[in-house]
């Protein structure tokens, strides 16, 4: 880390603390600090030496360790219980101290693995290719207020605003968003209520053990006379509720880039679900992108983007006292998630699990275009929720390859503050023929040249296998 960055941390932080003791001497309001700490560890056991001709890349390996500190609270008096304004502040930063992809030193000019820790290309993401002096390796991940009148559980109506930089709520947004959002709900009875929800979003961040990465704008595009547009990422959603059933028309579009409507179906037939007895919850969501004819014909992720574009997942599980099994398809029909879906998705698997030398941040082709994922999953909760684990299996098969992958992910909680859990990945990629493996050690970046395609390249069979292993603290 450079040391006028450094510097610059220490002072936000510096004057953030006093400014909140300031604050915390008012009786109107209250404040508490947090914080956490983790170490987290990727290692993956394909080691093989990189042959560009062959195509042949080894599954990255790093060692993070990460860190928030920060404080939040209520502005309004305790004794006014049907509205709150909550405040929160935070800073995340760290480092990748152990890194497989860099020759010289964790995170330098040649890595690969700075797509999790530290890269840089600017909000705009204009500022050329990854380098050694561009990375950011802390981030201001929470700065909001946050304003509710009503409950939303029990209330007749009640009313929501957060704006600022906070952890997003919205399914297809997911780590840290900069913009606001605005919720009310109509509660009719105890069984059917209206709730509608807006959302803007001019920035994303990561800010965990895993992804530690500065506010950059995800969307956006270069207009005719050189300059960067950003318009955001919008969405609306209505969820009407009758009993178990939620049913809910939404919206998401990024003016420039794609409208996405969508459509959910929700089933749950035990909602008050306390790990007793039986529970069976069907899911259906069906997306339909809609891309801008500036995208039309263009390379993402590797596949040429069409216009016209849908993607669907159902899902189905039941659970039974302290375990969960089921099953589930996610299809593509065209290149839908080329510029969402990828941003964050509902589904309940992690598709950021292939090699950093591939395209993007390891991004598999569970989303890739006209691709199909059947899956199942088993789970439980042991020794008081103490214990959690999760068994899941899915065989995928897209444009540009065909996956197939077993993985259990364990947690545990040691005690109110320390918790360790990992993760053991059986993943094999096949890369179909006509394809081209290690966009990172070629000049590309996300798929988006065409050179990702090369007629007369073999097909590649990769192991992608590999394990997590994290320890996390909350101060």
């Amino acid at each position: 880390m450079r040391t006028f960055t450094t510097k610059r941390a220490s002072k936000i932080l510096a004057i953030s603390t006093i400014a909140a003791g300031m604050l915390s001497s008012a009786s109107a309001f209250d404040i508490k600090y947090n914080g956490w700490l983790e170490m987290f560890g990727k290692g993956g056991f394909n080691n093989q030496a990189i042959d560009k001709d062959k195509g042949i890349y080894p599954t990255d390996s790093f060692l993070n360790v990460v860190g928030s500190l920060g404080f939040d609270g209520n502005l309004l008096a305790k004794d006014l219980e049907s509205q709150s304004l909550k405040y929160g502040f935070n800073i995340t930063g760290g480092s990748m101290i152990l890194d497989s992809t860099s020759k010289g030193f964790p995170l330098g000019p040649d890595s690969v693995n700075n797509e999790y820790v530290g890269n840089w290309l600017g909000y705009n993401q204009n500022l050329g290719s990854k380098d050694g002096s561009n990375r950011h390796l802390y981030v201001i991940n929470n700065a909001y207020l946050d304003y509710t009148y009503g409950d939303f559980d029990t209330s007749p109506f009640s009313f929501q605003f957060k704006g600022g930089r906070y952890l997003s709520s919205a399914e297809y947004m997911s780590g840290y968003t900069q913009g606001f959002e605005a919720a009310m709900k109509f509660k009719f009875s105890d069984s059917q209520a209206l709730k509608l929800w807006w959302y803007s979003s001019y920035g994303r961040a990561f800010a965990f053990g895993q992804w530690l990465i500065d506010f950059y704008s995800p969307q956006g595009y270069m207009t005719s006379g050189g300059q960067f547009a950003n318009y955001g990422i919008h969405a609306f959603k209505a969820i009407y509720s009758l009993g178990g059933l939620d049913i809910t028309p939404y919206i998401y579009f990024s003016p420039g880039t794609y409208t996405a409507p969508a459509f959910r179906v929700e089933y749950d037939t035990n909602k008050g679900f306390d790990g007793t007895g039986f529970r069976s919850r069907t899911f259906a969501n069906i997306l339909l992108p809609i891309y801008d004819d500036r995208w039309d014909g263009e390379y993402r992720w590797g596949s040429i983007v069409n216009k016209y574009t849908q993607s669907l997942l159902i899902q189905q599980q039941f659970d039974y006292n302290n375990y969960n099994f089921g099953l589930g398809v996610y299809k593509n029909f065209g290149h839908a998630n080329a510029r969402i879906g990828t941003t964050g998705n509902p589904w309940m698997l992690d598709f950021w699990t292939a090699s950093s030398y591939d395209i993007g941040r390891s991004i598999s082709d569970m989303i890739g275009k006209d691709a199909i994922t059947p899956y199942l999953f088993v789970g439980g909760t042991h020794f008081a929720n103490k214990l959690w684990w999760q068994l899941t299996g899915r065989w995928t098969d897209a444009e540009r390859s065909q996956e197939h992958a077993v993985a259990l992910n364990l947690k545990y909680q040691i005690d109110d503050r320390l918790s360790v859990g990992g993760k053991i990945e059986y993943f094999s990629d096949t890369t179909k023929a006509g394809y081209k493996v290690g966009w990172a050690n070629g000049g590309g970046g996300y798929g988006n040249e065409e050179g990702t395609t090369q007629a007369g390249t073999p097909k590649n069979v990769a192991d992608r296998s590999h394990a997590f292993l994290w320890i996390h603290y909350d101060i």
